[in-house]
């Protein structure tokens, strides 16, 4: 018998389950993480897990100045926007705890025994290879300014 993606992993009962969650996110344009929780009267922290739960299976579940919103794909300019406010704030969250790092650099090699008690070796490798992902577009964003000052001169 194939299970649906959206159904519980865990085998005690859940408040709330991911499809719930998922389900009032595609009822509304926005909500809060606070709103849910009290729509299902649970804690934000059983709703950060559930989005968390979402976002593993893939789901498209984003967020901006508004709250909370499903994405899945791109049909309109607003759709567009919106995912572009969400990776600019993703970017710049990036870019502080890079400034904010940059003073701790030597003591990060200190806390890889924290790091590995915080993330899952799952969560180490998605970071990585979001983190890559970065560097690789700003690689390409500093070639494209290059070629752009070779145009200009």
């Amino acid at each position: 018998m194939q299970t649906n993606i959206l159904e519980k992993k865990r085998g005690r009962p859940q408040k709330v389950t991911k499809q719930q969650v998922y389900g009032t996110l595609e009822e509304y344009e926005s909500i809060t993480k606070s709103e849910l929780a009290e729509e299902f009267d649970v804690t934000p922290a059983t709703i950060a897990s559930r989005l968390r739960e979402l976002r593993e299976d893939g789901f498209g579940v984003f967020f901006d100045k508004a709250g909370l919103f499903v994405l899945e794909s791109v049909k309109t300019n607003e759709d567009l926007e919106r995912l572009k406010h969400y990776q600019y704030q993703i970017i710049k969250t990036v870019a502080g705890l890079a400034l904010c790092g940059k003073p701790a650099k030597k003591l990060l090699l200190e806390s890889s025994k924290e790091i590995r008690k915080l993330l899952s070796k799952d969560e180490r490798n998605s970071l990585a290879e979001y983190t890559s992902s970065l560097t690789r577009l700003l690689d390409y964003t500093a070639i494209a300014e290059q070629m752009d000052d070779d145009d200009d001169e």
